[in-house]
C-alpha cells in the first residue's frame, strides 16, 4: 500500500498541474483576446485547413505532414490523376507530429486515404515533437488545440507563454512600422491547402545541408501506429511516404536514412509507399530548404505520388 506522504505528494503534484493549468489559461485568454493578430500570418492557414477538411466531401486524399508537403505537392493535379478529392492539411514540422496528428484526426472521415509524409527532422529533434511553434499556435492561432496537448507538451506551453506574448507585443510595433513581403503568408495557400506563393520565385541561390543527428525518437513511430490504429477502427487507409529531400543532405545523411528506414519498415503498422531515394530531387529543384521543393520539383514529386497512389489501388 502506498504511504500517506505518498498520496500527499501526489496531490500536491495534482494541485500544482491544476493551478499551472488555470495560470496558462487565463495567459492564453489574455494573449488571444488583448493583443492584436496578423491574421495573415502563416501559422493562421490552420484554421483554413480545418474547414476544408469540414466541407470537403466524396472520396479523399489527405496528406499530413510538415512544410515539406506544404510546399512540395500540386493537390489539383493529384486530383485529376486519382479521381479523388485532396486535401493538403500539412503545414509546420515544428508543431510536432503528435499534435500534427491529433490536430487532423477529428476532422478525417470514414473512406478517407491518409498519407502521412513527416520530415526527417521529426525523428531526430525533440522540439520539432515538442516545440515553440506549436505553443505559438494555441496561444495565437487555435486556443481550442489545447486540449489535445499532454503533460510534456503542456509543460512546453507554460514556459514558452511568457516569449510569445513578448513577441506578439513587439510584433505590433514592428507590423506598424514595416511592411514586410514574405512567401509565408497565409493567402499563399490555394483552395486545397497547397502553398503556391513560391512557385513564380527565384530559389535561393546556396541550400544548406540538413544533418541528422543523435538517436531516433521512439515515441514518433509509436504516435504514427497509435494513430493508425485510431483512424483505421473508422474505415480509414493510412499509408506512410517520405519526405522530399535535396541531393547533398540526403547524401550526408545516407547512413542515418537507411537506419530509419530499416526501423520504420520493422515497426511501422502501416504500409510506406515507395523508398527514401524516390524522393531525393536535384539540389536545384528546392526554393529555401532541402525540403521545400519549387515549381519543377513539386511537378515531379506530384508525379511519383500519383503513381505510387494508383499503384495501390490496383
Amino acid at each position: 500500500m502506498k504511504s500517506r506522504n505518498e498520496f500527499k505528494n501526489f496531490f500536491v503534484k495534482i494541485s500544482l498541474f491544476m493551478a499551472g493549468l488555470l495560470i496558462v489559461s487565463a495567459a492564453i485568454i489574455a494573449a488571444s483576446l488583448y493583443l492584436p493578430k496578423d491574421e495573415n500570418h502563416y501559422l493562421f492557414a490552420l484554421l483554413d485547413k480545418h474547414e476544408l477538411l469540414k466541407k470537403t466531401g466524396g472520396e479523399r486524399i489527405v496528406f499530413v505532414g510538415g512544410s515539406n508537403l506544404a510546399f512540395g505537392i500540386d493537390s489539383p493535379k493529384i486530383e485529376l490523376g486519382t479521381g479523388k478529392k485532396v486535401v493538403n492539411s500539412s503545414l509546420h514540422a515544428a508543431l510536432g507530429m503528435k499534435y500534427i496528428l491529433q490536430d487532423v484526426e477529428p476532422l478525417l472521415k470514414s473512406g478517407d486515404t491518409v498519407i502521412v509524409s513527416p520530415e526527417y527532422a521529426q525523428f531526430y529533434s525533440e522540439e520539432l515533437f515538442n516545440g515553440e511553434i506549436l505553443a505559438d499556435t494555441i496561444v495565437n492561432v487555435f486556443p481550442e488545440g489545447i486540449r489535445y496537448l499532454d503533460y510534456k507538451q503542456f509543460i512546453n506551453l507554460a514556459k514558452n507563454v511568457p516569449k510569445i506574448t513578448r513577441n506578439n507585443i513587439l510584433g505590433v510595433f514592428k507590423n506598424a512600422l514595416f511592411k514586410q513581403a514574405s512567401v509565408y503568408q497565409r493567402r499563399n495557400f490555394n483552395e486545397n491547402g497547397d502553398m503556391t506563393g513560391h512557385l513564380a520565385l527565384k530559389n535561393k541561390d546556396r541550400i544548406g545541408v540538413e544533418m541528422l543527428t543523435g538517436e531516433i525518437i521512439e515515441d514518433v513511430i509509436a504516435e504514427l501506429n497509435k494513430f493508425n490504429g485510431r483512424v483505421k477502427r473508422k474505415n480509414i487507409n493510412c499509408f506512410f511516404m517520405y519526405t522530399s529531400f535535396n541531393e547533398n543532405s540526403f547524401a550526408a545523411n545516407k547512413a542515418a536514412i537507411e537506419k530509419l528506414d530499416a526501423v520504420l519498415r520493422s515497426r511501422l503498422e502501416f504500409k510506406i509507399l515507395g523508398t527514401p531515394a524516390d524522393f531525393v530531387f536535384d539540389n536545384k529543384m528546392f526554393f529555401d530548404t532541402g525540403y521545400h521543393l519549387d515549381k519543377t520539383g513539386r511537378e515531379k514529386r506530384t508525379d511519383i505520388i500519383i503513381g505510387k497512389l494508383n499503384e495501390v489501388r490496383r
